[in-house]
């Protein structure tokens, strides 16, 4: 996992990090794919929104071997 800033995160950490955030504030989650004849991408995102605050986001992107 890879947040907007750069820094990586394990599983663990954005999972405490979603943790504390949900008490009050809002969260989204999506996925998308993108096939080429090599791989796909896979990508995860994980977004963090706090009213007239702003947010963050994390990136989790793997990829596969297209036969």
């Amino acid at each position: 996992w890879i947040s907007g800033s750069g820094i990586v995160h394990s599983f663990e950490q954005i999972n405490n990090i979603v943790s504390l955030h949900s008490q009050n504030h809002k969260i989204f989650i999506g996925s998308d794919s993108f096939l080429t004849k090599k791989r796909t991408c896979f990508v995860t995102a994980v977004c963090l929104l706090t009213e007239n605050k702003g947010g963050k986001y994390f990136l989790y992107k793997d990829y596969l071997k297209t036969n």
